[in-house]
């Protein structure tokens, strides 16, 4: 849960702040992350732009493998199975810490996979305002990734 008088804003890129300004999360995307280690904002590292941005991170500062959480999609019998990557983030003991808090695969159409750091590197690079090569992108990346560590732990629990 959020602390009383922490403003989580604080933890986002300057280009997050300026995409939230002009289109603030709705409640359907809040809400699921309102009482989780970062608050709202987690809405934007976890199922927008930044999820990559956080993984990244999240590696630097714990060491972790970088995952992915897989979704796969209805498709009919005789097409070939589709698999979304829904969120990115570090893996450990079957469960994966994201913008969310930590995780774990809910049922048989979610899996975790190791990603490579390059690729998803590259990803980020291709989204305006994402790069983790931005001195303040970066930045704020890292502070979250401290705080969501100090917050749910290197493991599991």
């Amino acid at each position: 849960m959020a602390r009383p008088g922490f403003d989580p804003e604080r933890l986002l890129p300057p280009a997050a702040c300026a995409e939230l300004d002009r289109y603030p999360l709705t409640e359907t995307e809040a809400a699921p992350h309102r009482d989780g280690p970062l608050g709202a904002v987690a809405g934007w590292y976890w199922c927008g732009a930044g999820g990559g941005l956080l993984a990244l991170a999240l590696h630097e500062e714990t060491g972790l493998p970088l995952v992915a959480m897989l979704s796969a999609l209805e498709a009919p019998r005789d097409d070939l199975p589709l698999e979304l990557v829904l969120e990115a983030g570090v893996g450990c003991d079957a469960h994966m810490l994201c913008g969310c808090g930590w995780r774990a695969a809910a049922g048989a159409d979610e899996r975790l996979v190791g990603i490579c750091a390059e690729r998803l590197r590259a990803m980020c690079a291709d989204e305006p305002g994402v790069d983790p090569d931005d001195p303040a992108t970066a930045a704020a990346a890292r502070a979250t990734a401290r705080f969501l560590v100090a917050r749910a732990g290197r493991t599991p629990r």
